[in-house]
């Protein structure tokens, strides 16, 4: 009986080493959680509090970005190509007229397109025939057409690039 007092004292003596352990962690764990929480509420406490919008002085940009729009209008070029007259494909028969304007990069651009002539004038007219009055009868349908044609064209030139192409008329009857 002795021995098992002994044996129960032991076991009794290891719970209770066991257990100021268990305690230490916990109150470890909670310390460190405690200092997690508080840096972490600390930042977006200081990060929303310190926040101002940037300003911004609106006659400075206008002014940017006028200059900027000069600066690319001056270096482009204006090339008016002839009426281009076709049947659009589908039913109803309906015929389009169409006169534009390519926008090229620079004036060596220009200098190449004028020289192009009839290639670049019968790819562009067998693209429209392709088109039906439902493609390009919505603003969307028109600037698909557009950079269809910008690239078209692109495929002609060796050094000159079509930044834009303007439609000053486009009649569909």
């Amino acid at each position: 009986m002795a021995d098992e007092d002994k044996g129960q004292e032991d076991t009794k003596s290891e719970n209770s080493e066991a257990k100021p352990k268990k305690s230490k962690l916990g109150i470890i764990f909670a310390l460190v959680d405690l200092v997690v929480m508080v840096g972490g509420a600390f930042v977006v406490y200081s990060s929303t509090l310190g926040y101002k919008p940037k300003v911004f002085d609106n006659d400075e940009a206008v002014q940017k970005i006028i200059a900027e729009r000069e600066e690319k209008a001056a270096d482009s070029v204006l090339f008016m190509m002839d009426p281009i007259s076709i049947n659009l494909a589908g039913t109803p028969k309906r015929q389009l007229t169409v006169e534009m304007h390519l926008e090229m990069l620079d004036g060596n651009g220009f200098e190449e397109v004028v020289k192009m002539g009839a290639e670049t004038r019968d790819a562009i007219m067998k693209l429209l025939e392709e088109k039906t009055f439902y493609e390009i009868e919505s603003v969307q349908g028109k600037l698909f057409l557009k950079d269809q044609i910008a690239t078209q064209v692109n495929h002609f030139l060796k050094q000159g690039i079509v930044k834009d192409i303007f439609f000053s008329q486009f009649i569909v009857e």
